[in-house]
């Protein structure tokens, strides 16, 4: 049994000390997934934190028919489709109470911070899926396989779902009239 396998039937048994050493070794994983939907960096590490938690109420459960990693990375990605929601929710309730969006003139020089964060606005406005298959398509490089083995999606569906999503991120950059 490897270090690892041993650390994960500890924590499947309860012993926190083990969980705390997995964490250690998954956190960096975990963080960079999160910051792909959290804003900034207390979000970040909220989302990072409620993700370990779930891991944690849900390790009994984990029936080692697959890598520890993917297992961890399924619940990561479920908990972030969770928060998605929620903010894609909060958002658009915001946009009916009124609040003003932030635009920029579309001369202006773009340097690659104002593309990232361009990027980020428009990525906030797409449904929670499509937001999720952009990210870990588009961003993260996962494969299509890869995609759908982590949303439980076929992978024809991924092709669609993906295609969608980038024709729908296209429309918000030319409403904003913020990209050519």
């Amino acid at each position: 049994m490897n270090p690892e396998t041993a650390l994960v039937e500890r924590a499947r048994g309860g012993d926190e000390e083990a969980f705390m050493e997995l964490v250690t070794i998954y956190k960096p994983k975990i963080t960079k997934m999160a910051s792909r939907f959290g804003r900034d960096v207390a979000e970040v590490s909220d989302l990072t934190q409620e993700i370990f938690l779930e891991v944690w109420k849900s390790i009994p459960k984990f029936r080692a028919e697959a890598p520890f990693e993917h297992w961890l990375s399924r619940v990561a990605l479920n908990r972030c489709r969770k928060f998605l929601r929620s903010e894609y929710s909060r958002r658009k309730h915001e946009v009916l109470q009124g609040e003003p969006v932030e635009r920029r003139a579309s001369g202006d020089e773009r340097n690659e911070k104002d593309t990232k964060e361009l990027l980020d606005r428009a990525m906030r406005q797409l449904k929670p899926d499509d937001a999720l298959v952009l990210t870990l398509k588009e961003l993260d490089g996962y494969s299509l396989e890869e995609v759908a083995k982590l949303t439980g999606w076929t992978v024809a569906n991924v092709k669609v779902r993906s295609h969608r999503a980038r024709k729908r991120l296209k429309e918000i950059l030319e409403q904003t009239g913020e990209w050519p």
